[in-house]
């Protein structure tokens, strides 16, 4: 809004969606010189965009895990080739972030790639520090060894010891009694297992993950409003239509909104 920010580059994301005072974000947005939308499908922000920039998406690369695989239960990695042929003009991520470097003369690539190469170059160079070859990767498909234990507290933690009380927390911990509690319930936020984020809504017809106000019963009651009922969730900053759902597990101070 202040004018110092002229062009924004969003990797998959939906700001549109994600922001709280979507009218405001929407108006800033628009203001842009350029607003550039990295994605696989279409979106409120790829709607909203001056340049949309196609991807390859999850069938039509090749691709490994990286930063996943570290929740898997064993101690293994595996590779896919493509499914299907990209379809269009959608590139790889990487390549277009490459390019779009290379026109703001900079660049984001380790010395060992270029945009003359292709993803199972970058593959490869995620791969290197693995404890199987890349080769090896891609020829079985799937690779799994035994757990290594001991390997956080020795290269990660500072003289092998967790720190479980740094100052910045036990200074604002002595300071919680000063806090004013909210003039009736707490908005908090809450992930759920079919929606990703603001990127994808639940499929129609699916409402397990729709957008519902969870509230204790007891608090609903306080406020006559039965399971099922539009309500409104206003704060200081705006306000959203929701239906109420009732939930035994959450606090009865407290009303849990989906995230994103």
């Amino acid at each position: 809004e202040a004018g110092n920010l002229r062009a924004l580059v969003v990797f998959g994301g939906n700001p549109v969606s994600a922001f709280p005072n979507t009218d405001r974000t929407r108006r800033a947005l628009a203001s842009l010189d350029a607003l550039i939308v990295l994605d696989v499908v279409d979106t409120a922000a790829t709607a909203l965009a001056s340049h949309v920039l196609p991807c390859k998406g999850q069938l039509e690369r090749a691709d490994i895990p990286f930063f996943t695989d570290q929740f898997n239960l064993d101690f293994s990695t595996q590779y896919t080739d493509a499914v299907v042929a990209p379809v269009g003009d959608v590139r790889s991520m990487w390549w277009i972030t490459a390019r779009l470097a290379d026109g703001l003369g900079t660049s984001v690539l380790p010395e060992s790639l270029s945009v003359d190469g292709d993803d199972a170059d970058v593959l490869a160079y995620i791969a290197a520090r693995s404890a199987a070859s890349f080769d090896d990767v891609r020829t079985l498909r799937y690779t799994t060894t035994q757990r290594t234990f001991g390997w956080v507290r020795e290269r990660v933690l500072p003289e092998g010891r967790w720190r479980l009380a740094p100052g910045e927390l036990l200074e604002q911990h002595s300071r919680w009694r000063d806090l004013v509690p909210p003039v009736g319930l707490l908005a908090t936020s809450q992930r759920q297992r079919r929606h990703l984020k603001s990127q994808h809504p639940p499929a129609v017809g699916d409402r397990r993950d729709d957008a519902r106000a969870q509230i204790h019963p007891s608090a609903a009651a306080a406020r006559g409003i039965a399971d099922g009922d539009d309500v409104v969730v206003r704060t200081a900053t705006g306000s959203v239509r929701m239906t109420a759902a009732f939930n035994d597990s959450v606090h009865p101070d407290c009303v849990v909104l989906p995230h994103g």
